[in-house]
């Protein structure tokens, strides 16, 4: 009943929360295309203030993929292999281990895997750069020393890349050009090309390297051309055009977009908004205004069917810009703009400086400029930057502020700092805005009515621009020429103005071109109206499946109430029955303790009464020790003397055992090791022999109940007494050895005592001995159940095999009565 309650619920849980959204599966060449070209548009995005890498990992978790397809490239491009040893954390331990354990050709992969991941590193720390160069120097040895050339023309292409990110651009090219002829020599296409594709690729953004740049990735190009490869052939027609914009060639960068969007389309490759984004930039730039916002309008149709939001405010501010340009509907522009802000401000982008400014340029010419200012001015509180182009962007919205405020001193000096700003600029973003810049301060001076000033910065931005670069913003800057010419009575330079800025306005902007872009905009909002009419059917008939599916879950949800509440009534039963022998076994339990308790207290008892007779029997031992000491001072007679001595070693023996057992809390068992060290001790002490005889003891922890221990004392005593006496006449120096050790049952006990003294007299006889020594000796090895052994061995060897008693535990009386307590 349980089983089936919990079913019910889980059931039901499952039915509710089930969620049906997947994310699109993507081959693996085609996943690489989606990381290279989103990281290069996150890359701009960015203003280039973080490296391609950087670029690689954001981009690639926003997307959920793992960056091992792009990292692997070309030598582990087996999916499951890859799945297996490269979890999501990118945790690269499991491979360093098993270094050792691998096959060679397996390890040559992973040491190239390995150089890989740490070249792939975000930023340009020095201890990852290094540690790529140290796997990947070492995998190429070991590949060209197994012929794997291969694999080392692998090692070479990441190496270069390592010295690309350290900036030695020499060495870089070292690494590149060895990869390149070894691979052409081997006839291995697929690896030369993706030399040249990372030569121009990963290289530090730097404008005096893009033409060669483009160079390289047109012969990588060429490569994948003949491979038929058309995901590479996209990428690299896709680099190509962005590095064709930020020069200036913008009739080269949109033919290479084009390119780029055609193979793109051919795969059947969903994620356009890049390329389409792209192309649009450099239509723009063309003057092609009504194409530049088709395809502004795809790149966001693309975005907006792949779900993908991390390019949406670069589409958005390229609408607002479009729209700047052709429509008279200040409306329109903000709206875009405002949606660029928003999505600027959750990925924290740059460009959101921009969008703010184009926002308040709007706003100056709405004649809400205290608005504007506003807006600014709480964008640099809430979100300061020290980045060049956000600082010249800001400058430029408050100088155009500050002067439709009529405060001209603030506005120029706005206006200059953002001048000043434009060469470290540049550095990030090229000089496309150049031209942006000395219009926006000339149109500043032309306000202020400074005519040669605004002069000297519309001839810069004319000679920036150039005809075929931009013709719209040209024919602007032409009309303020002639505004300015008019002004200052240049009337013939000012005719010529006005003649070339009416020809391009005539050839740009017709009434067809005017049609065109409010069809583009109307098919626009149609399509999207009717894309909001088909989402709310799907909606409608979700909610009808969601409603039919609640009333499933409501029955399962009644079926599991009614059940967990006969499941709950009979746990309750369960619970009183319970809790009545709980009552019954806690009054059980307390006698228990009570006698416990009781027992503790006699046994302690018993204890304090075992220690009180052990250290009385010690104590009488040793009033008949001083007895005898007393005695043996009034004795004449040798023989006489030697009995008594003879009489109080022994009481001594005894009296140590007694005297171990009341100072230990084991009352029970004594430690042989620690008495029989004392034992020595005291009969060296006794006989005083000046230090000739050496003592080795060679003892096991042992422990043996005191009805064993006294006796082997005593046969101690006697045999190291014997040896003392008798052993070493005429001998200066001697050694007594003390063995006792347990063997191989661990319950036998083995005790040796011999000497390397002078031996048994010949013809010695133990067994018709009648000595008083040697009678007690056999006496008690008998009283132990011991085997005696008593032979000539370079000395006398007095052996004796004994089971020791161990059914007993050696434990205090305290811990038996512990473990008592906790069994009961």
């Amino acid at each position: 009943m349980f089983k089936a309650c919990l079913f019910g619920l889980i059931l039901a849980s499952f039915l509710m929360t089930q969620s049906f959204a997947q994310q699109p599966n993507f081959n693996m060449q085609q996943q690489r295309l989606l990381m290279e070209m989103s990281a290069a548009f996150k890359l701009a995005s960015k203003e280039f203030n973080i490296d391609f890498d950087s670029a690689l990992v954001e981009t690639s978790r926003y997307n959920g993929m793992n960056r091992i397809f792009l990292i692997g490239e070309g030598f582990y491009d087996h999916p499951e292999l890859i799945k297996k040893i490269w979890p999501d954390q990118e945790n690269i331990d499991l491979l360093k281990r098993n270094l050792q354990s691998v096959g060679a050709t397996q390890r040559l992969n992973d040491l190239v895997l390995i150089g890989a991941f740490y070249a792939f590193k975000p930023g340009s720390e020095h201890k990852n750069i290094d540690s790529a160069c140290n796997y990947l120097l070492k995998a190429k040895q070991e590949a060209e020393g197994a012929g794997q050339l291969s694999l080392a023309n692998h090692s070479l292409i990441l190496l270069g890349k390592c010295y690309l990110k350290k900036q030695q651009f020499d060495t870089a090219t070292i690494y590149f050009k060895q990869a390149i002829n070894s691979s052409q020599k081997l006839g291995d296409k697929a690896t030369e090309a993706k030399a040249w594709f990372y030569w121009g690729l990963y290289h530090p953004f730097d404008m005096t390297s893009f033409v060669e740049r483009i160079g390289y990735l047109t012969k990588a190009y060429e490569l994948y051309l003949q491979l038929n490869d058309f995901e590479k052939q996209s990428a690299c027609q896709y680099y190509i055009g962005g590095l064709q914009y930020m020069i200036g060639r913008f009739k080269e960068s949109k033919d290479g977009f084009e390119h780029s969007l055609r193979l793109a389309e051919k795969i059947k490759f969903p994620y356009t908004q890049y390329t389409s984004y792209y192309t649009s930039l450099a239509t723009r730039a063309l003057g092609n205004y009504p194409q530049a916002v088709t395809l502004a309008l795809d790149a966001l149709k693309a975005a907006e069917s792949t779900k993908d939001s991390t390019c949406l405010g670069e589409i958005y501010q390229l609408l607002g810009n479009l729209y700047e340009i052709t429509s008279l509907n200040n409306e329109d522009k903000t709206f875009w703009f405002r949606k660029a802000l928003k999505e600027y401000i959750k990925f924290n982008e740059p460009s959101m400086y921009l969008s703010a400014s184009a926002i308040a340029k709007t706003m100056n010419d709405q004649n809400r400029s205290q608005e504007a200012l506003k807006l600014v001015l709480d964008m640099l509180k809430e979100r300061p930057t020290d980045n060049p182009a956000n600082i010249q962007n800001i400058a430029l919205a408050l100088g155009d502020t500050y002067a439709k405020l009529g405060n001209y001193n603030v506005a120029e000096k706005q206006f200059l700092l953002a001048e000043q700003m434009e060469e470290k600029a540049q550095q990030t973003r090229g000089d496309v805005s150049k031209w942006f810049l000395y219009e926006n301060i000339g149109w500043f001076y032309l306000g202020a009515k400074q005519y040669e000033k605004s002069r000297k910065y519309y001839v810069k931005a004319l000679t920036v621009l150039g005809l075929d670069r931009d013709p719209k913003n040209y024919s602007r800057v032409q009309n303020s020429l002639y505004k300015i010419d008019s002004a200052t009575g240049h009337y013939l330079d000012a005719l010529n103005h006005y003649r070339e800025y009416r020809r391009i306005e005539d050839s740009l902007f017709s009434v067809k071109t005017h049609v065109q872009m409010d069809e583009l905009a109307f098919k626009y909002n149609a399509e999207k109206k009717d894309n909001d009419i088909k989402l709310l059917t799907k909606q409608g008939e979700l909610k009808e499946t969601q409603l039919k599916q609640s009333k499933m879950n409501t029955r399962i949800m009644i079926g599991g109430i009614v059940l967990l509440a006969l499941l709950s009534a009979l746990l309750y039963n369960r619970y009183r029955f319970k809790q009545k022998s709980n009552q019954k076994l806690e009054a059980k339990q307390n006698e228990i303790n009570q006698k416990n308790a009781e027992l503790m207290r006699l046994l302690e008892d018993k204890e304090w009464l075992i220690r009180e007779i052990h250290h009385r029997v010690k104590n009488n031992l040793q009033i008949v020790i001083s007895l005898l000491n007393t005695q043996s001072k009034y004795l004449d007679n040798r023989e006489a003397l030697h009995a008594v001595n003879d009489s109080r070693r022994r009481m001594q023996a005894m009296s140590l055992i007694h005297q171990k057992l009341y100072q230990t809390d084991n009352v029970a068992f004594v430690n042989m090791q620690t008495y029989i060290r004392e034992l020595v001790d005291y009969l060296e002490a006794s006989f005083n022999d000046g230090g000739k005889i050496y003592y080795e003891l060679i003892i096991d922890p042992i422990e043996l109940d005191v009805v064993q221990a006294i006796p082997v004392g005593l046969i101690l005593n006697e045999a190291i007494t014997n040896s003392i006496k008798y052993a070493f006449v005429n001998k200066k120096n001697g050694c007594i050895m003390v063995s006792m050790k347990t063997m191989t049952n661990k319950s036998d006990v083995r005790l040796e005592v011999k000497d390397n003294g002078i031996g048994l007299p010949t013809g010695f006889d133990v067994a018709h001995r009648e000595s008083m020594g040697i009678r007690l000796i056999k006496g008690l090895a008998r009283q132990i159940g011991g085997e005696l052994n008593i032979e000539n061995d370079n000395g006398t060897s007095i052996q004796l095999k004994f089971c020791a008693d161990n059914n007993l535990k050696s434990i205090s009386t305290k811990e038996l009565l512990k473990a008592s307590i906790n069994i009961a």
